[in-house]
């Protein structure tokens, strides 16, 4: 997934949900820079229950990633070759593992306290260094927060839009990144953010129950 992603430090991520298409969230990294697709899977008999599916990411620039979570307990993601990028390993947080079997990153909840809008999650690295966020937002005004996301102190007042909402539980995810990341660490990051926003049971242990209604 290149494109935009590495002159960013934020991807936007929001669901849209229509008769002929199934859930979908839009990956953006500004205004008009679409960053990549994510769709939930075909398997999946009702929009938030039943078995997990295999997911897809499509790319701007045309990679595709697929994610296989049939088994809760872990989501295999896929790049287009067959090569096994990485693994999501679900518990009380998810760990993400890449081939040959290095740790990528932990996601954790925030210690700070939710607020009825946004979960705030957090990406560790592994030695428990917090390099990104993940904001899980479930309201429209979720999306109005101001955001310091970088040491200059810039703020992107483009990502204060907020619109309506969609009938789905979660609205989209916001990742503020405060690195460079590399692609295995892309890759792992919009599996997860895909994976909250069209499967948010497989989260309950690190979301509010207000995030996880179905």
């Amino acid at each position: 997934m290149s494109g935009p992603w590495n002159m960013s430090r934020m991807v936007e991520g929001r669901v849209v949900r229509d008769a002929s298409h199934p859930v979908r969230i839009l990956f953006r990294t500004g205004p008009g820079q679409l960053l990549a697709v994510g769709e939930r899977g075909p398997e999946s008999k009702l929009p938030w229950r039943g078995r997990a599916a295999r997911h897809r990411i499509t790319g701007a620039d045309g990679s595709i990633l697929e994610l296989d979570g049939r088994d809760r307990a872990r989501t295999t993601v896929l790049r287009e070759n067959g090569a096994q990028a990485g693994v999501l390993l679900h518990g009380t947080s998810v760990t993400a593992v890449a081939e040959p079997g290095g740790t990528v990153c932990h996601l954790v909840a925030d210690p700070a306290p939710a607020t009825p809008d946004v979960d705030v999650l957090s990406v560790l690295d592994p030695c428990g260094t917090e390099f990104a966020r993940t904001e899980v937002v479930r309201t429209p005004a979720g999306w109005a927060r101001g955001h310091t996301v970088d040491a200059a102190g810039h703020t992107y007042v483009w990502w204060d839009r907020t619109g309506l909402a969609p009938a789905v539980p979660v609205l989209g995810t916001r990742l503020v990144i405060c690195r460079d990341l590399d692609r295995t660490e892309r890759e792992i990051l919009l599996a997860l953010c895909t994976e909250i926003a069209v499967d948010p049971t497989r989260y309950n242990r690190l979301l509010t129950p207000a995030a996880t209604l179905h």
